[in-house]
Parts: C-alpha cells; structure tokens; sequence
C-alpha cells in the first residue's frame, strides 16, 4: 500500500507542469487502477473521511436515472404490416366517405365557408328566389363598353369538356365568366359555384381581381381567392373562387359539397397535388358524383388525359402571339450616349417610391 502511494505522489511531483482547471489547481491523470482504489480508501478511512460507495463494475451505468438499452429484438412484420394495412383501410374510407356525401350548391350552405348561411341577403331563401336576385343584380350592371369590346376579342369568347387552349385565348379569365353568366341568365345562378385552381398564389390573386373588374364589382361579391394566409370570401351563391392547388387539398374533408364546377387551370404544370387532385376528382366522377370538373392547360397532350379521364370532350380554341423584345441596360446607355450618375438614380427612386 505504500509502495502504491508513494508512486502516486510521486506521478504528482512529475506533472506538475500539467493543465491547470478554472481555479489554478493542478490537474493529475491517474489510471483507473482497482488496488490503487483500495489503498486510498484504506487511507482515507484511517485519516476519518468517509468515501461514497461506489460499485465499480465494467460496461454498466453508475448513476440510478439513466435507463439501460436493451438489445434490439426481431422486426414482427405480420403485426406492422396489419397496422399499416388497417391505417390506409380507414384513410380510404374516409375519403370515399368525402366523395359519397357531395351535394349540389343548396340553400340552406353556403360551400366557402363549410356552414349555414349567414349572409342577411340569402338567409332563409328558396333557390328559385335567390337565382332570381341573381338575376336582377347582374341586369342592373352599368357595364363599360370598352371592357366588353376588349373581352368579345378574345379566341375564348367566339365558343362558348377538356378545353385546350394556347396562351393569350383567354381562358383563365373568361370561361368560369361565361358559365357563370349562362347560369344567371337561365334563372340558375344560385345552382353556379366554382372553383378554379391556380399554381402560384401570386396568379390567383391576380385573375381574381382581373375577373371582378371585368364583372364590375369589387373583390367578395361574386368573385373572391384563396392562398395561404389570406383569402376574400365571395357571396354564398352565384359566385368564382380562384384558389392555389394547395389550399383545395385541405378542404378535401368538405368534399366539395356546395361547388357544382371545378375548373384545373395549367394543368399541364404538372406536381405532386396536382396529381392528387386529378385522382381524387376521378374517384368522385367513378361514385356517381354529378360535379362539373373542366381541364384547361395552353401546351399538353390531350390524349394523356383522354385515357385518363373516361369520355372526355376536347374544345380546342386557336391563341394569340405575342412578340417578346429583350432589351439590356447596357444596349439602352448606347443608344441614348446617356450615363446617369448615382445621385439622379437614387433621386428618381425617391420620387418613384
């Protein structure tokens, strides 16, 4: 025992040039020894300080709140894969639940909003008589003959089913427009709610004030959008929702109930919700559901979705060209020989913003 003592003083006076802790003491390195541990309780129990216990064993943990790991045991793939079998069972029931309870726009729901009608203007009313106030409102419209001229130009509005359209027809715009009107003038524009995807936030938003304008009203009368983070309700009957793919898809638990036409725009932007949403408008149409959907898109191949969706009818309409000029910074300094300094840049960014 002392032999071991005197080589641990001894290993001290050696390393006393070893690293110092935070308060300046000397730290020694000392191997984990059994006899050392024993001798040094030995001391310290003659000297009268009590050392804690300590069990010293290999490869198990000392302190009582850590949890031991136990080996890994066998994979059971039966009980996994009937867990996962019983889980897609009921995700598909509750979507073929979704689709069987689909009903057309009534009186007494209003489709945006997934509850009973509120609006004072519609509450309580037959759908004869709110078509019929449909009616009066759209006749009583003071519209601009300029703006209707400009729209009678468009390829889209000279044939009014899969429509294939090029850029420039008028399609995002005009179609739902079209219906719409057609619904109002036959007396059935409480009967008329549609939805039309977009796949940039950005272009809802856009087309959905281009729309209102062209119908003379102002954003959640017949005409309103859904993005994320923001959205403008329109009226409970007669009325064009614009929407992003993403935000139709959390509202698959409604299952459509209330909207009588679904009109894919871009469809040929092909993704992943897309996709989604394109199957799960087949299921409703493969159930009996009686919902409108209408595919538009300016460039695809239209035999794809011929075979995907069963007796599809194709309206191709003719487009316009535009010319696009590219014109760089540096080709505008050359042609007027003028270099503007920085001072009249940022002043004229001043008085521009």
């Amino acid at each position: 025992m002392l032999q071991n003592r005197r080589a641990l003083f001894e290993n001290i006076v050696k390393n006393l040039k070893n690293q110092k802790d935070d308060d300046s003491n000397i730290v020694v390195d000392v191997e984990d020894d059994p006899t050392l541990y024993l001798d040094l309780k030995c001391s310290y129990n003659w000297l009268g300080i009590k050392l804690t216990e300590y069990e010293l064993t290999k490869n198990k943990l000392l302190a009582e709140n850590f949890v031991e790991i136990k080996k890994p045991t066998g994979f059971n793939i039966d009980k996994e894969m009937k867990y996962r079998t019983c889980t897609v069972d009921n995700t598909m029931s509750d979507i073929m639940s979704y689709m069987e309870n689909w009903y057309p726009p009534s009186s007494i729901y209003d489709c945006w909003k997934c509850s009973q009608v509120f609006d004072l203007r519609f509450e309580g009313m037959e759908m004869s008589e709110i078509s019929r106030i449909l009616q009066d409102v759209e006749s009583k419209k003071n519209k601009n003959e300029g703006m209707e001229k400009s729209r009678r130009k468009l390829p889209v509005y000279e044939k009014k089913m899969r429509s294939s359209n090029p850029t420039g027809s008028g399609k995002s715009t005009q179609v739902a427009q079209i219906l719409l009107k057609h619904y109002i003038t036959q007396g059935r524009g409480g009967k008329f709610n549609c939805i039309i995807t977009q796949p940039r936030r950005l272009s809802a938003i856009s087309l959905a004030k281009r729309v209102a304008q062209e119908r003379y009203e102002k954003l959640g009368d017949s005409v309103g959008y859904c993005v994320r983070f923001d959205k403008v309700d329109p009226r409970p009957f007669g009325s064009i929702l614009f929407e992003t793919v993403g935000t139709i898809l959390r509202k698959l638990s409604s299952g459509f109930r209330g909207v009588s036409h679904i009109i894919v725009d871009e469809v040929h932007e092909r993704s992943l919700e897309t996709d989604f949403l394109l199957i799960f408008l087949k299921k409703m149409l493969f159930t009996g559901c009686k919902i409108k959907i209408i595919l538009m898109s300016a460039t695809v191949e239209t035999h794809e979705f011929e075979n995907f969706f069963e007796k599809i009818k194709v309206l191709e309409i003719e487009g316009r060209s535009y010319n696009i000029n590219e014109t760089y910074l540096d080709e505008i300094i050359q042609h007027f020989e003028i270099i503007p300094t920085l001072r009249e840049i940022y002043t004229k960014k001043i008085l521009l913003s």
